[in-house]
């Protein structure tokens, strides 16, 4: 997405959200686990189809989050903590919402 709205649905702002989020303990992998203000963000698994050529290709497997917004408050409050490596727990979908398999 190009724009980010400032607000999230509940008419919550995203830079209030940034300043909300507290940094946990580290695990193995990470200095601090990001604690946000906000449910858990959604990322799926997903393959795109490409065209190439004219040609279809499925791309290989990434990751993509179902919730923009918060994604972009945890990258904004990660920075708060830089050169920390942090991390933030996420709910993993099986599918995108509305498909049957």
């Amino acid at each position: 997405q190009p724009v980010v709205r400032p607000s999230f649905s509940d008419r919550n702002e995203v830079e209030e959200a940034v300043d909300a989020t507290d940094l946990g303990n580290g695990c193995e992998d990470f200095d601090g686990v990001l604690q946000p203000p906000f449910p858990t963000i959604r990322i799926i698994a997903w393959k795109p189809r490409l065209r190439i050529s004219g040609r279809m290709y499925l791309a290989e497997q990434q990751w993509y989050t179902l919730d923009n917004r918060r994604l972009y408050a945890l990258q904004l409050a990660a920075m708060k903590y830089w050169p920390k490596r942090v991390g933030v727990m996420v709910g993993v979908a099986p599918r995108l919402p509305g498909q049957s398999h």
